[in-house]
Formats: structure tokens, C-alpha cells, sequence
């Protein structure tokens, strides 16, 4: 039997977007799809920032807020995350001690932990999110936990508690 040749694909349709000024109200709602499938990560604890007019609860605990906390002898600074990063892998540098057991094997990597800076600046709930093994998690946990005290961060003009999650090489030299 003769072949017929292949139908043409359907038109696509082309939709148009109008560029309007910031001041005109626009009469389509726009839909916004997100899709998630078992790859996607999702943190325990998102925190937000809260709708206009709407009371922090005393226990929330935020991500990004208003005034970041500042660590200690960032008070002033001129950039606080540069200078909170170099003040914390200071203190890590001098504090973290590498596990003796992961040095006899030979175990190299990053751990992940997680902390939350209190209303009063206090580092509080400190979690290993990810461990290496040896060791690694148990000494991250501990130098996270005695980290000085932080100016507290703030929504709002109130103090909030902030968590951060951080990343802590460990590698034999």
C-alpha cells in the first residue's frame, strides 16, 4: 500500500507579552508552576520573612532577615559578610583540631552543620546536616558550638533567631 506522506506538525502558538509601565495594573493573573520531583532538596527549615504587618512569632526562626547578625568584632565593619567570613575561618583555623581517627584513615571532606544565632546572639542548636565519618562531624559540631557570641540579627527592629548553614573543609596536608 502506498505511504501518505506525514502530517505537518500543529501551529505553535506565539504568545505575545506587552511591555507596560510600572503603574498600569494588569488584568491577567499571572501563574507561576514549580515542579519538584525526588531530586529536589528541601531544606527542614525555611524560615521567611513574613507579610507586612505580621507579628515574628517568639520561636520562628528566619534564614535572611532584615539586619543579618554580625559576629563578633563585625559591629562596624564596612562589608559584614566578608569580614564574617574571615573572622569565622579564623576562629575555625584555630579552634577545629583534625579528628585523630579520620587522619589514620584518611579521611578528607566536607562536613555540613547547621546553627541557629539566637535572640540574645548565643549559637544554639548546632546539627551535623552531612558527616565525612572519623570524627569529623562530632569536632565540627564542637567548634561550631563555642563560637563567640554574635550581635543578635533583627526583622522588624526586633531580634529574631537566624540559622545558617555552613560548609567545613577537612583536608590532610
Amino acid at each position: 500500500p502506498p505511504s501518505s506522506p506525514p502530517k505537518p506538525p500543529p501551529p505553535s502558538v506565539v504568545e505575545q507579552i506587552e511591555i507596560v509601565e510600572n503603574d498600569v495594573e494588569l488584568e491577567q493573573e499571572v501563574e507561576i508552576d514549580v515542579e519538584i520531583d525526588l531530586e529536589t532538596e528541601i531544606s527542614e527549615n525555611t524560615g521567611d520573612f513574613g507579610s507586612v504587618g505580621e507579628e515574628v512569632q517568639d520561636d520562628q526562626v528566619f534564614q535572611i532577615v532584615e539586619d543579618m547578625p554580625r559576629f563578633a568584632g563585625c559591629e562596624d565593619a564596612k562589608d559584614p559578610d566578608k569580614c564574617f567570613q574571615e573572622k569565622l575561618y579564623k576562629f575555625l583555623g584555630k579552634n577545629l583540631r583534625y579528628p585523630p581517627t579520620a587522619k589514620d584513615m584518611g579521611i578528607t571532606g566536607r562536613v555540613y552543620v547547621s546553627f541557629v544565632v539566637e535572640k540574645n546572639g548565643s549559637v544554639g542548636e548546632v546539627k551535623v546536616l552531612r558527616d565525612i565519618g572519623g570524627g569529623c562531624g562530632a569536632e565540627a559540631k564542637r567548634v561550631i558550638s563555642q563560637l563567640p557570641k554574635f550581635t543578635p540579627g533583627k526583622q522588624r527592629g526586633r531580634p529574631v533567631r537566624v540559622q545558617y548553614q555552613l560548609p567545613i573543609n577537612f583536608t590532610l596536608r
